[in-house]
């Protein structure tokens, strides 16, 4: 404001001002301290005005710097929560594959206990097979020895005719107790068991195998979304500095090995998917036993129909010499209270053993017959026995050398990814972690400088302009009062014009008055000059270094009068 007010001061009082300076003996060789004040504030207004100009590019930089570092910032954020999703999924494929490998145990030990099974019932069947073909051999041994009995029955009470029947009865009954229990463990609901047991322990591994695969596939959808995301939310490498450039080279580095891991994942679920097209062979295999074990079941449900029908005529023939060996006894009880009718029952009983003979050749035929179906079941049975272990021996290879395999597989496979995934993610955590904590370290000590010199800045400037103001008021002060003293001069010019011999003495007075005025100001002008140079001046380069911080020093100079 002090400035303003020198500047406008009216123009007479300048240029009699000026006049006077021209006029004194001392301003005729030099320049007038006016004109040196005012070159030295005009340099000082320069001075101020560059100085401002620089503070505003210093405060554009560090505007422009903390938008950058808020910049870097929210994308370390976003890249921070974009590998967040990362530790769920690995824990989550670090369960599935242990419920992989859960499933894979459960099911070898059902393959084991179903292998268990199976052999446990082919003994039993093997047990019945034999325990039957050794009770028709002693009851064809029996019915031999009861059909060699002698003609010539006696009337005795003891004989073991009825003993001899009682027992063929006994073992006819256990005979037909062991073809239901044989019928009843060769059913076709029971045979199917085993080969239902084994297409069943192939569904889960199916089921495993598959849910794996769309896992696999989620994990990496979630991964290329991550790869957009991450590359979206990266500053363009224009605006980027070389470290930045390097960070998100090596960033791009990690995502790459990381797609090489999925391609690597890919190829091994496309050899998993080939060794599973595979096993439709399998379930033809498996068809195929299915049908011989029906066809099987089929021909001993007709064994097993015609030893029924065999063993019920056996049993009604039995039941009918039951009744007519009562009958005999009841006519040889008569014959012996009777001895007028002896002759009579004589023949009866004659015609009654020729029947006996015709049945017990009709026995015979039908020993015969089940002597061939016995050896027709002892034929089936070892081919059968045959077959269902040759069909075991296969099935149990096939499985346990596929079993080994995928296991081994499955393990390295997913062992190897998780070994690269938890590799990657820790050294990009690493170099992430260590260039956040360079760049905040460089970024905090540049703003400690730049506060440094905006105080020592500030501080210089309130110097200044306390001393501008404190000049401007004492110079204002000074041409106050040489505008006072012109005043007295031109009223003692009028009063000259009045008087002039009053006027001339008093000229003499006036222009000694004059020459210590003129002299008093020039003593003021140089006193005043000697001051302002032996103020600090203030050099400010003016020159611009270029984006960056800068150890903006101000060079302070004593100037010698």
């Amino acid at each position: 404001m002090q400035l303003l007010k020198f500047v406008s001061i009216p123009q007479s009082v300048s240029w009699v001002g000026v006049a006077l300076l021209l006029c004194s003996p001392q301003a005729c060789s030099a320049r007038t301290p006016e004109e040196e004040t005012r070159d030295a504030m005009i340099s000082l207004v320069h001075k101020m005005r560059s100085t401002e100009s620089k503070l505003e590019r210093h405060e554009f930089r560090e505007k422009a710097l903390g938008d950058l570092l808020k910049a870097k910032l929210s994308a370390i954020d976003k890249q921070h929560k974009a590998f967040e999703p990362m530790v769920g999924l690995i824990q989550r494929l670090d369960d599935r594959l242990s419920n992989v490998e859960t499933v894979l145990l459960r099911d070898k030990d059902h393959d084991v206990s179903a292998q268990k099974k199976t052999n446990e019932a082919l003994d039993r069947i093997q047990k019945t097979l034999d325990s039957l073909s050794m009770t028709i051999a002693e009851n064809t041994k029996q019915t031999k020895k009861a059909m060699e009995i002698d003609n010539n029955l006696t009337l005795n009470e003891d004989s073991p005719l009825d003993r001899r029947l009682d027992i063929t009865d006994s073992k006819i009954d256990a005979l037909k107790l062991e073809i239901a229990n044989l019928k009843y463990m060769l059913h076709k609901e029971n045979l199917p068991a085993v080969c239902r047991d084994m297409s069943y322990d192939v569904n889960p591994l199916q089921k495993h195998i598959t849910q794996a695969e769309t896992l696999l596939s989620k994990f990496d959808s979630k991964l290329n979304k991550y790869n957009e995301s991450a590359f979206t939310s990266v500053i363009p490498l224009s605006k980027a500095s070389p470290a930045d450039e390097a960070w998100q080279n090596k960033i791009s580095e990690v995502m790459e090995r990381q797609e090489e891991g999925i391609k690597k994942i890919h190829k091994q679920l496309n050899d998993a998917e080939s060794i599973w097209n595979e096993l439709p062979k399998r379930i033809e295999l498996q068809t195929a036993t299915n049908e011989t074990l029906r066809a099987i079941a089929n021909v001993t449900e007709n064994i097993k129909d015609n030893a029924e029908n065999s063993v019920t005529k056996i049993g009604t023939k039995l039941h009918e010499m039951n009744e007519r060996f009562a009958a005999t006894n009841k006519d040889i009880q008569q014959s012996l209270t009777i001895s007028n009718t002896l002759t009579e029952k004589a023949f009866d009983t004659t015609i009654q053993f020729a029947a006996l003979r015709t049945d017990i050749e009709a026995l015979k035929n039908s020993e015969k017959v089940l002597v061939k179906a016995a050896d027709d079941v002892i034929a089936m049975k070892k081919h059968l026995q045959y077959v269902v272990q040759e069909i075991l021996n296969g099935v149990t290879a096939i499985n346990a050398a596929q079993a080994r395999v995928m296991n081994k597989t499955v393990h390295e496979r997913f062992d190897s990814i998780e070994k690269t995934l938890t590799t990657s993610q820790k050294n990009a955590l690493g170099d992430l972690s260590t260039k956040v904590e360079l760049k905040m370290s460089q970024v905090w000590a540049q703003i400690g400088m730049m506060h440094q010199q905006l105080l020592l800045t500030k501080e210089s400037l309130y110097n200044l302009t306390d001393e501008t103001q404190h000049y401007a008021n004492s110079s204002t002060k000074k041409i106050n009062k040489v505008k006072e003293e012109v005043d007295d001069i031109k009223k003692s010019v009028d009063a000259l014009g009045s008087n002039m011999n009053y006027a001339l003495g008093k000229l003499a007075l006036s222009t000694q008055e004059f020459d210590r005025i003129t002299s008093g100001v020039a003593d003021a002008l140089a006193s005043l000059k000697e001051d302002i140079n032996r103020k600090p001046k203030v050099t400010v380069t003016t020159e611009d270094p270029g984006p960056g911080p800068h150890n903006t020093t101000l060079a302070v100079e004593e100037t010698k009068p």
